[in-house]
């Protein structure tokens, strides 16, 4: 196992206060940590990281614009779909590129940048 580094910088043009980037291709495992550097933008902004072909995001951070670490989760489900609660969390896996929106930013470049680090296998 290693850890592999995923950056997708996302800019906000002239005339938006939105933003989108991916990541391709994104190394195949367990995100471990996800660090958003909010750069330039002096705006409180709404960030979504999401996976290729979901529609359930994996990080949505609303009302920010500090720096800071985030461990996405997921709980772990038994074979009759109850969850273990957080002792039963587990990170998630990603096969697929990753998206970075941002909402509610300035103009910048870029306005986020995502650090993902992946345990890969």
């Amino acid at each position: 196992m290693s850890l592999k580094l995923a950056k997708i910088a996302v800019t906000i043009a002239a005339g938006a206060s939105t933003g989108t980037a991916n990541a391709s291709p994104m190394p195949t495992g367990y995100i471990e940590e996800i660090y958003l550097d909010y750069a330039q933008t002096s705006a409180v902004s709404n960030v979504t990281i999401i996976e290729a072909g979901h529609s359930q995001p994996i990080l949505a951070v609303t009302n920010n614009q500090t720096d800071g670490a985030y461990y996405p989760r997921i709980a772990a489900v038994n074979p009759a779909n109850v969850t273990f609660g957080s002792d039963g969390a587990v990170p998630i896996a990603v096969v697929s590129p990753l998206t970075v929106s941002i909402t509610g930013g300035n103009i910048a470049a870029p306005a986020v940048t995502a650090y993902i680090k992946v345990r890969t296998l």
